[in-house]
C-alpha cells in the first residue's frame, strides 16, 4: 500500500507553490507507486479533521505555516485526536523564523522542517516508509519528543541546482484549476544579509532557476488560464543579476498580464527605472527607512538615491506601478526620524506599505538583541516593543499616527488620483509635515461624516482586479473626490489658521482638475456607446485612435496614452502605448485623420499645437474651453458639434 501523505495550506488567491515543489520533487525520486501525495487548500484549516475528507486515515499530514505556528499546533492536536496514528509535520516561513524552541507542542506535533523543504521532506518520508526511528542525521529536521524540540543541524542540505526540482506547473503536480493569480519562483535565497531577516543566507544560499524554464512556466499558465490576472515572482531582488533581470523584463513586458517583482532600492538607477516603467509591471521596492543610522543597523549600507526618486517621479507614475515598503521600530530610528520617511513618500504620492518590526529567530537583530536593548513580544509575530533609540512610548506614538491615517492611506495606495488631490491640499497646509497633517485632518473630517466613513470602508474592500467594473466603486469614488473640496471649506471654517494664503488658487486648480477627471469617469462608463455612435456616423477605418490606456475598445489603429491616473490593471499589450508627456515630444502622430478620446484637454498648449499639425480631420470627445476652441478653429475651416447624451463630440475638418 502506498504511503498516504496530505499536505495542507490556507486557501489564498494563488495555489500553494511550496507544497507543489515538495510533491514534484518527492515523486521524482520515490515515484507514485510508493507514495500518494495529496495537496489540499482550505478556507478553515481545522476542517482537515473531518473524517469524510479521507477514505482512509492519512499516514502523514503536513501544514504549510504562513501564520501563528501555535494555530497549527492546535490543529495538529485535533488531527491527533481524530487520527491518533497520523504523523504531523509543520514547515513554511513562520515556523522557520519563529521561536520554535519556546512553543508548547501539546504532544501534537511530531516534526518541523526549517527552511528549504525538499531534501529533509524526502529523507523523512524514506525513513517513515522504511519504519526507521532514528532521524538525527536529517539536517534542518526538528524532531519533537516529550514536547521538546530535538535537532541535529539547522543549516545544510540545500539543493545546489534548483533546476533539479521539477516544475509543479509543468508536471501537473499542482492543481491550478480555479486560480487566476500565480507565484513563479525566479530564484531561491538571497545575497543580502539584512539584520531583520530570519532566513537570509543562514538557510538559503542564492540560486537561480533557468530563465527558459521560467518562460515555459509563464507561457503554460497563460495558455491554461485564459483569464489569468497576474504572476508574482518570488525572489529577493529581480536585479541581483542585471543582464538576467533585463532579459526577464524584456520578455514579460510584452505579455498582457500584470507581473509583480521585488527590487533592492539601491539597484534603482536611471536604466533600471526606464526598463521597469511599463504598466504591466508592479514593482515592490524595499526602502525600510530613510534614516541612515537605522539602515546601517539593518545591514543595508546603500542609502536610497532620494534625488533620483524625485527626478523620476513622473516617469514612474506615468508608466509604471512602483510601491515602497517601510518598517518602523528599527534600532537607530525613532518616531521623529521615521515620520520624515512617511512624509517623503506621501509628498511624492508614492504607495507605501508600512510594517512593524518583527524579531525573527536567528536574525542578526536576534543575535544582537542585548546590544540594541531590543524588547519584543513573547508570542508570534514577535513585534519589537522598544529598543535603545525607539522607545515604547514612541512606537505607540507611531502606531497611533498610522491608526489615524490608515484608511486614507490604504485608499490613496489604490488610486493615485486621490493621493494627487491630497497632495495638492497639503500644499495649502502650513505645517512642518504638511502631507501627514493633511491625512490626519481629512481622517478627522471623515469621522465627523459617518456616511463618508462608510464610503471609505467600502472602497477599501475592493481589490485591484475588481474595482474598475463596479458601479458602486465609480459612484463612491466621485462622491469622495468632491468631498475634498468641501474638506477645504471645512478647514477654512474650523481651522483657517492652518491654511496658507494661496489656498484659494489651489482650490481652483483642484476644481478644474476634478472636471477633467470626471470626464474620464463618464468616458470610461460609456465608451462603448460613444464608439458605436461614431461607427454609425463615420467610416472610422480611415482614422487613428488616441485613447486612454484604461478605455477598452477594439480597433486595428490604436495608440494608448498612459498617465498616473490610468487603471493599469486594464493594460492591453495588443496596442502600443506612450506616456502623456511624450505626445508632441518624442512621439509624432503621422495620421491625417484622428479620433481623440478625452486626451486633448490634458495637453499643454505646445503639445496641442503639435497635436493638430498636419491633421485633415479630427473627432474630439472632450471638455474644451474657449482657448481650445479658438486654437482648433484657427487651424480647421469647418467645425461641428454633435451631442450623445450630455457629451459633446467635436468634428473638425480642414
Amino acid at each position: 500500500m502506498r504511503y498516504k501523505v496530505v499536505l495542507v495550506a490556507q486557501k489564498t488567491d494563488a495555489p500553494p507553490l511550496g507544497l507543489g515543489y515538495l510533491k514534484a520533487y518527492t515523486e521524482k525520486y520515490l515515484g507514485t507507486k510508493k507514495v500518494d501525495i495529496q495537496i489540499i487548500t482550505l478556507e478553515r484549516l481545522d476542517e482537515i479533521v473531518k473524517r469524510e475528507m479521507f477514505s482512509i486515515s492519512p499516514d502523514l499530514i503536513g501544514f504549510s505555516c504562513y501564520d501563528d505556528p501555535e494555530i497549527f499546533v492546535d490543529i495538529c492536536a485535533k488531527v491527533k485526536k481524530k487520527f491518533k496514528d497520523t504523523i504531523t509535520l509543520l514547515g513554511g516561513p513562520t515556523i522557520t523564523y519563529s521561536y520554535y524552541d519556546k512553543i508548547k507542542y501539546k504532544n501534537s506535533v511530531d516534526f518541523i522542517i526549517l527552511g528549504e523543504g525538499e531534501i529533509p521532506f524526502l529523507k523523512l518520508l524514506c525513513k517513515l516508509i522504511n519504519k526507521e526511528k532514528d532521524f538525527s542525521n536529517i539536517k534542518r529536521l526538528v524532531y519533537i519528543k516529550n514536547n521538546k524540540p530535538i535537532f541535529s543541524e539547522i543549516t545544510g542540505d540545500l539543493i545546489k541546482d534548483v533546476n533539479e526540482i521539477p516544475s509543479p506547473y509543468l508536471t501537473g503536480a499542482l492543481d491550478i484549476k480555479g486560480y487566476l493569480e500565480f507565484i513563479v519562483e525566479e530564484s531561491r535565497g538571497c545575497l543580502y544579509n539584512c539584520s531583520y531577516c530570519g532566513i537570509s543566507n543562514k538557510f538559503l544560499g542564492y540560486r537561480e532557476f533557468n530563465i527558459n524554464r521560467i518562460f515555459k512556466e509563464i507561457n503554460f499558465l497563460i495558455k491554461k488560464v485564459p483569464n489569468i490576472r497576474g504572476i508574482d515572482f518570488a525572489q529577493s531582488d529581480a536585479f541581483i543579476n542585471f543582464n538576467r533581470g533585463k532579459k526577464l523584463i524584456e520578455y514579460i513586458k510584452k505579455l498582457n498580464i500584470t507581473f509583480h517583482l521585488e527590487i533592492n532600492v539601491a539597484k534603482l538607477n536611471s536604466n533600471v527605472i526606464e526598463l521597469l516603467s511599463v504598466p504591466n509591471i508592479d514593482l515592490g521596492v524595499g526602502v525600510q527607512t530613510l534614516t541612515k543610522d537605522a539602515l546601517i543597523k539593518c545591514n543595508r549600507f546603500q542609502y536610497p538615491d532620494i534625488k533620483l526618486l524625485e527626478k523620476w517621479k513622473n516617469k514612474i507614475f506615468n508608466k509604471g506601478n512602483f510601491n515602497y515598503s517601510l518598517i518602523y521600530g528599527l534600532p537607530g530610528d525613532n518616531h521623529n526620524s521615521f515620520i520624515k520617511s512617511i512624509e517623503f513618500f506621501l509628498k511624492n504620492e508614492s504607495p507605501i506599505y508600512i510594517y512593524k518590526l518583527r524579531m525573527n529567530k536567528n536574525s542578526l537583530f536576534d543575535l544582537n538583541k542585548n546590544r540594541y536593548k531590543i524588547i519584543f513580544s513573547k508570542r508570534y509575530p514577535y513585534y519589537v516593543l522598544s529598543n535603545y533609540t525607539y522607545t515604547k512610548k514612541e512606537i505607540q506614538k507611531t502606531e497611533n499616527l498610522l491608526g489615524e491615517i490608515g484608511k486614507i492611506k490604504d485608499f490613496a495606495e489604490k488610486i493615485s488620483t486621490f493621493s494627487y488631490l491630497l497632495n495638492k491640499i497639503s500644499e495649502c497646509i502650513d505645517d512642518k509635515y504638511p502631507c501627514i497633517k493633511t491625512y490626519q485632518l481629512f481622517a478627522l473630517y471623515i469621522k465627523e461624516n459617518k456616511s463618508l466613513e462608510q464610503i471609505i470602508d467600502n472602497l477599501n474592500k475592493f481589490s485591484k482586479y475588481n474595482y474598475q467594473v463596479s458601479n458602486e466603486w465609480i459612484y463612491s469614488r466621485e462622491t469622495l473626490f468632491y468631498h475634498l473640496i468641501k474638506f477645504i471649506q471645512y478647514l477654512k471654517k474650523e481651522n483657517k489658521s492652518i491654511l496658507k494664503e494661496n489656498y484659494k488658487t489651489k482650490l481652483i486648480e483642484m476644481i478644474n482638475f476634478l472636471k477633467k477627471i470626471n470626464l474620464r469617469f463618464i468616458l470610461k462608463e460609456n465608451i462603448n456607446k460613444y464608439w458605436q455612435e461614431l461607427e454609425q456616423n463615420e467610416n472610422i477605418l480611415n482614422f487613428h485612435i488616441i485613447k486612454w490606456l484604461d478605455f477598452t475598445i477594439r480597433s486595428n489603429k490604436i495608440i494608448n496614452v498612459i498617465d498616473r491616473f490610468c487603471d493599469k490593471t486594464l493594460y492591453d499589450s495588443t496596442y502600443p502605448f506612450i506616456s502623456l508627456d511624450e505626445i508632441g515630444d518624442k512621439f509624432e502622430i503621422n495620421y491625417e485623420n484622428l479620433i481623440c478620446l478625452g486626451i486633448f484637454s490634458w495637453l499643454s498648449k505646445k503639445q496641442k499645437q503639435k497635436f493638430i499639425k498636419n491633421r485633415k480631420r479630427m473627432y474630439v470627445i472632450d471638455i474644451l474651453d474657449k482657448s481650445d476652441l479658438i486654437l482648433l478653429n484657427s487651424v480647421f475651416k469647418k467645425s461641428k458639434i454633435c451631442k450623445i447624451d450630455n457629451m459633446n463630440i467635436y468634428i473638425f475638418q480642414r
